[in-house]
């Protein structure tokens, strides 16, 4: 998405998005070069802009890099399309997973 006037452009700059998952811009810039994430769009001074979807990508890439999933890791679960059984056996099956990382908790409250 390339655009003359910035309004026509949604979404967060680089930065916003950083701040907004707690992934570094440089990071952010890896990612993207390691083709885990790709911005939403560029406006005509090739600004990145980034939308909620990419932002909650970013957050799970970097809990996935907190528990020390190599980038191979994260692309495959990236990968997967929840939507289809074998999908979900993955990953649910994902050897790095810690004990009851999806699991819900016992008193109720939502996980973070």
């Amino acid at each position: 998405m390339t655009s003359s006037n910035p309004q026509e452009l949604s979404g967060y700059q680089i930065g916003e998005a950083a701040r907004l998952s707690g992934v570094s811009t440089a990071n952010i810039r890896f990612y993207e070069k390691e083709k885990l994430l790709s911005p939403h769009g560029r406006s005509e001074n090739s600004y990145r802009f980034y939308s909620k979807g990419d932002v909650h990508q970013l957050r799970f890439i970097r809990l996935c890099r907190a528990m020390d999933m190599s980038l191979d890791e994260v692309r495959t679960l990236l990968g997967l399309d929840l939507r289809r059984k074998a999908d979900c056996v993955t990953a649910r099956d994902a050897p790095r997973w810690p004990p009851g990382a999806c699991a819900r908790p016992s008193d109720g409250t939502k996980r973070a």
